[in-house]
């Protein structure tokens, strides 16, 4: 090799020392421009989350204190009570008594009048001749759901005398659909009976003693 190689090669190698020492020299350099994390800015309160709501629902209350069933009790079994003649407790929510589909013509008297106490005389319409028919719906007070009872019994049963918004107490047959086929509901129903009209005694034959009081 001649003076000007030799020459050339120890420029080149000098070049190279110094990018090789630049580059030392950076590399510590660009670290200590990375920012630290400063401290957490966390919060160290604890959140105050509501309780838990309870998802269990309430047991069903069957029975009432004095033996009568609620509504919801008795619906909630209702394969179990099917045909059975038993009592239920419940507030009357709404009740229909009987309106005719024709008007009542009551018969008149040997002298052709009419006495005033000719309607009250006549014995009750069936329900198939009233627009709807008399019935009532039970809930329970306090309520354990928004389940109704039907109740279904002619003006001659105790539910002539229902008031809505009353609380009370009947007893009749739990079923499906009514004997006489006016009603029918899958959820049941409970149809009242007739209330007994106590007969009088007939009158006793001249010469003959009137009956004691039982």
């Amino acid at each position: 090799m001649n003076g000007s190689g030799r020459h050339l090669a120890k420029r080149l190698g000098t070049a190279a020392g110094a990018l090789l020492l630049a580059a030392a020299l950076t590399v510590p350099a660009c670290k200590k421009d990375i920012p630290l994390p400063g401290p957490s800015t966390r919060s160290t309160e604890v959140a105050q989350l509501p309780p838990k709501p309870d998802l269990q629902k309430p047991a069903i209350r069957e029975k009432n204190p004095d033996g009568s069933y609620t509504v919801e009790g008795l619906l909630q079994r209702r394969d179990k009570h099917l045909g059975e003649t038993l009592t239920v407790r419940g507030k009357v929510a709404r009740v229909t008594k009987c309106v005719p589909k024709e008007p009542i013509i009551p018969p008149p008297s040997p002298d052709g009048t009419l006495p005033e106490d000719a309607i009250d005389a006549l014995p009750p319409l069936p329900p198939t001749n009233c627009d709807p028919p008399p019935s009532a719906y039970l809930v329970d007070d306090p309520p354990q759901s928004q389940r109704q009872l039907l109740v279904y019994g002619t003006m001659r049963s105790v539910l002539a005398g229902f008031t809505e918004g009353e609380i009370v107490q009947v007893k009749g047959t739990f079923d499906i659909i009514s004997t006489d086929g006016v009603f029918l509901r899958q959820a049941g129903l409970l149809q009242l009976p007739d209330v007994e009209i106590p007969k009088e005694a007939p009158a006793p034959e001249p010469g003959e003693d009137a009956p004691k009081p039982q």
